[in-house]
């Protein structure tokens, strides 16, 4: 018992200030990206906590498994380094008794990563992606007077004035590549069709223009209606077995996802007799690289099978993590156990 408190007392001295640095860089890179939809709709700082909100189990699951790994390795090469895991080889404590005290905590974290990359971080995203709709739907019915830079779908917006829900004097314009187009009317209203937003121009004029073929033509129209209508957002976490399986059976790009998260959950079983393989190292003769190795041997794993799960994702659910963790326990049985 008091062994496995210090072990696990070197191990949290390097485990949370790992995490909470790769914890707050991620957080400030996805606080910029919610940032940027300012340029889109008006959002409030309680609506900004909200939406960083959805992001925290998708930031937990990314920095969780590589803090779990660096700071193990980096908690045994820390007594290595001071020849507290040596001295204890010499009367007998065993690296396997060492690596024991990991196990279970390997195991906790490896469901832990199962239920955030199979149910939280998939309702997160939906949930966020719900939000954004909102707010986009709100913004395209609530066109402000005289302001530059709204849009109707990929067409800019300006309206001279704005009588209960008629907008007055309203202009569109777009531009793809060579061809624009402008258009002009004197009133116009919004319907909100079940989430499809059209809008109804009313005694106007049409401009289009190619650049390309130099060519220029011009209608008139009494009532011309455009529709901008919002993409379904699909629901792809956990609903019940049958239908979840299925899914990922028929979807290439959903089997690629469950093979990414499956394989980053094995990941702490997978690579486990690594803590020992870089933790123990004699410190006379060897410098403490352990967490520079660590790292390399996390992104080779995590390269591994993400590369190869785009072609075989169910293959290499089973064949990376088993890979790796006979590779590691090969490497053990060398290196470590033949000298401990």
């Amino acid at each position: 018992m008091i062994l496995k408190k210090y072990i696990l007392s070197s191990f949290s001295n390097s485990f949370f200030p790992i995490f909470i640095v790769l914890f707050s860089i991620v957080s400030l890179v996805n606080l910029i990206k919610i940032a940027t939809l300012t340029a889109i709709f008006d959002i409030s700082f309680f609506e900004l906590g909200l939406l960083y909100s959805y992001t925290v189990p998708r930031i937990i699951y990314l920095v969780l498994p590589v803090s779990f790994f660096i700071g193990a390795i980096a908690g045994l090469s820390n007594l290595t380094s001071m020849y507290e895991l040596l001295v204890l080889s010499t009367i007998g404590l065993k690296p396997a008794a060492v690596l024991k005290v990991f196990v279970p905590y390997a195991l906790m974290l490896s469901f832990i990563l199962i239920v955030l990359s199979q149910i939280i971080v998939p309702k997160a995203t939906f949930l966020s992606k719900q939000f954004i709709k909102k707010k986009q739907l709100e913004t395209v019915l609530s066109i402000k007077v005289s302001q530059f830079g709204q849009k109707f779908g990929n067409k800019m917006v300006f309206i001279e004035n704005k009588k209960d829900q008629t907008l007055m004097n309203i202009k569109l314009f777009e531009k793809t590549g060579d061809k624009s187009i402008m258009l002009i009317a004197k009133k116009a209203n919004i319907e909100n069709m079940s989430g499809s937003i059209k809008l109804n121009l009313y005694d106007g004029f049409g401009y289009f223009t190619d650049i390309k073929n130099k060519t220029q033509d011009s209608l008139k129209f009494e009532k011309l209606s455009m529709l901008n209508q919002q993409k379904d957002i699909k629901h792809s976490s956990f609903r019940n077995f049958d239908e979840y399986w299925n899914k990922i059976q028929t979807n290439s790009g959903d089997a690629w996802n469950f093979a990414l998260g499956i394989c980053e959950a094995f990941m702490p079983i997978s690579l486990l007799f690594f803590l020992l393989i870089f933790g123990y190292f004699n410190p006379r003769f060897e410098s403490n690289r352990a967490s520079m190795y660590g790292f390399g041997v996390f992104i080779s794993y995590v390269l591994s099978y993400y590369h190869i799960s785009k072609y075989y994702p169910f293959a290499t659910i089973a064949v990376v993590p088993i890979f790796w963790f006979l590779l590691s326990y090969f490497l053990y049985i060398k290196k470590i156990k033949s000298r401990y």
